[in-house]
């Protein structure tokens, strides 16, 4: 074999197993009934970004853990903050806290590319849709108010000063060491949404949440003792003040921290929203 073919032939060999370990983006229900922390009875969702543990009584997340292994929820039983109060969405009248109970969860679709899932409780009903990159709850039903909240630990760790929320109205970063003094998320003058994410100085990654919906309903963000307390649409006294349906909101990690790279990735996300319901 000549040189130049034997030097082809080479390069051929380190793209074919290159590209063979490139795995398309992907959605997989590895496990219909995992354990996870103290808690039975999840679905174990694997993505190209992220693996969701939704537990299916509770109608909550009690762990979304990125790349790297790090649980941006954290719900355990470890006492308050630390752990059994964490979870997403974590509504408060609906009850769609992973330690709780009494909620049906069905699985409606399930493809290489798209998960959804139902979850119905008393006279309250929403979806979740997991895509490689994110995933996106649409509230169909409810009879009270209701807010959309995220208790975890960036980065899988709470750290108060390194810890941050960035408001893109604000076009800043906010420590996660003191409530917010704005407690409404302006949507931008070019946007009809509202957005955040929560980062660390630790890491380069984010995970963002949108609401699809714009408002003047405060959104309020503070510390408690080992876990973030954010929602939309809540109040620093828990109050509830979303009231229509249906309303959507997407959660997803994005590989980077700058402002520009975010916002690029959530109006993307914005501007191909399709509700599922």
């Amino acid at each position: 074999m000549k040189t130049s073919d034997f030097c082809l032939f080479s390069v051929i060999l380190v793209m074919t197993a290159f590209l063979s370990g490139c795995e398309k983006p992907f959605v997989r229900l590895t496990d219909e009934n995992a354990q996870y922390g103290d808690l039975e009875g999840h679905l174990k969702i694997e993505t190209s970004q992220a693996t969701y543990y939704f537990n299916k009584s509770g109608g909550g997340f009690s762990g979304i853990v990125d790349l790297d292994g790090n649980d941006w929820v954290g719900h355990s039983e470890a006492p308050k903050a630390s752990g059994m109060w964490r979870g997403l969405p974590n509504t408060n009248i609906p009850g769609w806290r992973p330690e709780q109970s009494g909620t049906e969860t069905k699985i409606v679709v399930n493809e290489s590319d798209r998960l959804t899932i139902t979850c119905e409780k008393n006279n309250y009903k929403c979806n979740w849709t997991f895509y490689p990159d994110r995933a996106m709850m649409t509230i169909i039903a409810a009879d009270s108010n209701y807010y959309f909240s995220y208790e975890g630990a960036p980065n899988g760790k709470f750290e108060p000063s390194t810890s941050y929320l960035f408001r893109p109205d604000l076009a800043k970063r906010h420590f996660l060491g003191q409530p917010t003094d704005e407690t409404d998320i302006r949507a931008l003058p070019s946007e009809d949404w509202e957005w955040c994410f929560f980062g660390d100085l630790n890491t380069k990654r984010s995970f963002f949440l949108v609401h699809h919906e714009d408002d003047s309903i405060p959104d309020y963000y503070r510390p408690m003792e080992g876990m973030t307390v954010f929602g939309f649409g809540r109040t620093g006294k828990a109050d509830e003040n979303l009231t229509h349906v249906p309303q959507s909101f997407t959660i997803g990690f994005c590989e980077d921290t700058a402002y520009q790279v975010v916002s690029s990735r959530i109006r993307t996300i914005a501007k191909n929203f399709e509700r599922v319901e």
